[in-house]
C-alpha cells in the first residue's frame, strides 16, 4: 500500500515536471516570436528614418539653392537703385531664419 502511495506522488511529480517543461517550452516560443517581431520592426523602422533623412537633406539642398538664386534675383532686380537695402534685408531675413531654426533645434533636443 505504502509502495503505491509513493508511486502515485512520485507519478503526480513527474506530471508536474512535464506540464512545467511545457509551460517553458512554449514561454520559450513565445519570447523568441516576440524578439523576431521586434527585430523586423527594428529595422523596418531603422530604414524609414534613414529614407526619411535622405529626402529631408535633399530637400534642404533644393531650399537653400532656391534661397541663394532667390537672393541673387533680388539683387540683380534692385542693384542699380537700392543694393545696400536689398542686400541688408536678405542677410537679416537669412539670419532671422537661421536663428529660428536654432530655437527650434533647442526646444526639440531639450
Amino acid at each position: 500500500m505504502e509502495s503505491e502511495a509513493g508511486s502515485g506522488v512520485s507519478g503526480a511529480a513527474m506530471r508536474l515536471i512535464a506540464t512545467l517543461m511545457r509551460l517553458t517550452g512554449a514561454f520559450s516560443h513565445f519570447v523568441e516570436d516576440r524578439a523576431a517581431s521586434l527585430r523586423a520592426s527594428w529595422k523596418q523602422e531603422l530604414r524609414r528614418t534613414a529614407s526619411a533623412l535622405v529626402y529631408a537633406l535633399v530637400a534642404a539642398f533644393f531650399i537653400c539653392s532656391a534661397a541663394a538664386w532667390g537672393a541673387f534675383a533680388l539683387m540683380m532686380a534692385f542693384w542699380e537703385t537700392h543694393r545696400v537695402l536689398v542686400a541688408s534685408l536678405l542677410s537679416g531675413a537669412f539670419l532671422l531664419l537661421a536663428v529660428i531654426v536654432l530655437l527650434l533645434l533647442r526646444r526639440d533636443t531639450r
